[in-house]
């Protein structure tokens, strides 16, 4: 028969497991974040560099082309020097 201080141990036990568990996700979380800003800011460079230098896989109007279509935030576009997105249809009921 279980007593009341073996459970109180493992209840314990449970709450310190959970915490680990909590902080390892946290963590994993963090380097996942970060390993996606790296890839984005040298796949950035690398299409800048390609740009600069008049690669031809890499023309202004292609350049141009993706950041239109696919930098939608409006503080990104102003930054961008890139025109604000016209606005969005109203959704049909």
């Amino acid at each position: 028969m279980t007593t009341t201080s073996s459970l109180e141990r493992l209840e314990a036990k449970k709450r310190e497991l959970e915490a680990k568990i909590a902080t390892a996700k946290a963590k994993l979380s963090k380097k996942s974040r970060a390993e996606d800003t790296r890839r984005k800011i040298l796949v950035g460079a690398a299409i800048i560099a390609a740009n600069n230098t008049e690669d031809p896989r890499m023309p202004d109007a292609l350049l141009a082309s993706l950041l239109g279509e696919y930098i939608t935030a409006a503080r990104d576009r102003s930054f961008l020097g890139l025109p604000p997105l016209p606005p969005s249809p109203p959704e049909a009921n």
